[in-house]
Parts: C-alpha cells; structure tokens; sequence
C-alpha cells in the first residue's frame, strides 16, 4: 500500500482468487489498513489461506489473481510481489518477492 503518512484510517481493498485448471475455485476479499506512522513504508506480509475439497487425482495447473476494489482514495495503490507505482516505496521487487505454497491433505478412511 502506498504513503498513508500519519493517517491510519486509510485503507485497500482487494480480492484474490485460486484458479484450477482455468476455473474459479476460491474467493477470498480482505482490507490492508494503513498502520499510524510508517508512511510510505506501509509494505507488510500478507497470507491467505484457502481450502479446495474434492480435487480430482491428477495433474492440474493452478493459478493465483488478485486485485484491488476500492480504497480510502485514489491515490493509494495495492500492490502484490512489486512495488507499487507511486514512487514512494522503500523496498524493491526483489525484496516483495511473492511465495505460493501448496499444502496437499487426503482424508484416510480405514474400514476394520
């Protein structure tokens, strides 16, 4: 998020989407608020966590997309994995650098 200077009730609103195979899958809107006094190092880790059930056996391709709703006001920019395009930041890509990690669980069903 982009230099909220001394004023925390700024904030983004973004949703972000897992897709199968070409197919939503997962739908998942958060808010990212402005912290008092960073300013324009208003730059944090964010996870979201979401759950698929019944996804066939086999190989599928997965993709993430996000983007942001709306803000407290126009000048205020969402970025994921980059900067953004203010020029206020203080970090550079490298260190916004995104991670997706996949958990894989199967329920196990014994019959005695």
């Amino acid at each position: 998020m982009s230099d909220i200077g001394n004023n925390d009730s700024q904030f983004v609103r973004f949703a972000c989407g897992i897709f199968v195979d070409n197919n939503l899958v997962s739908l998942r809107s958060d808010q990212i608020n402005g912290i008092y006094g960073k300013g324009n190092k208003n730059q944090s880790i964010f996870t979201l966590n979401y759950i698929i059930q019944n996804l066939p056996v086999g190989p599928h391709v997965a993709k993430v997309g996000c983007r942001r709703i709306t803000s407290s006001s126009s000048g205020y920019h969402f970025a994921i994995g980059r900067t953004t395009t203010d020029g206020t930041q203080v970090a550079n890509n490298f260190m916004l650098n995104s991670i997706l990690k996949f958990n894989v669980n199967e329920k196990v069903i014994v019959n005695n």
